[in-house]
């Protein structure tokens, strides 16, 4: 089999996996949802971070974690900070008063990860997704944000997702 045959496989395997609802099925469920978080709460999660916080979350993403496609781990910001820290806290900040995520900051590579000897169908691997140290501080301060008020989201159902 051609590499080519193995991507076209692959993408066709995973585009199935994820593919978009149909309207009618969107509204059907966003109907059955209700709001579950206040204007205010909506707006502590969604405000602009302090230079503290976007340093913290830098600190806390693990230096010797994948690159994303740009080439640089959290390491690297870790290591630099002073000279990238003032450019990163701008575009941080960006993305939350745009809500948009630059083009080059939301780029992913994914990579398929046997899940155990002898792999041979697509299934038979886990995908993972090796994203920017921007996209991963971003993710990390709207985490910790969200952290506090998780369980009153989640299900008692779903307790799996929640610490307890």
């Amino acid at each position: 089999m051609e590499d080519a045959d193995i991507a076209e496989a692959i993408g066709l395997f995973y585009a199935s996996l994820f593919q978009v609802a149909s309207p009618s099925q969107l509204q059907v469920v966003e109907e059955a949802l209700q709001p579950q978080i206040s204007s205010h709460v909506n707006a502590l999660i969604i405000k602009i971070p302090l230079d503290k916080e976007i340093h913290e979350a830098v600190l806390s993403i693990h230096a010797d974690k994948a690159p994303g496609p740009d080439g640089f781990s959290a390491g690297f910001y870790h290591s630099f900070w002073e000279i990238v820290g003032k450019e990163v806290i701008r575009e941080i900040r960006s993305f939350f008063k745009s809500g948009k995520l630059h083009r080059r900051h939301n780029e992913t590579h994914v990579r398929l990860i046997p899940k155990g000897l002898g792999a041979k169908r697509i299934a038979d691997y886990r995908p993972i997704a090796l994203c920017s140290v921007h996209y991963k501080i971003i993710a990390k301060i709207l985490s910790r944000r969200l952290q506090p008020i998780l369980s009153s989201l989640i299900s008692k159902h779903q307790s799996a997702f929640v610490p307890g």
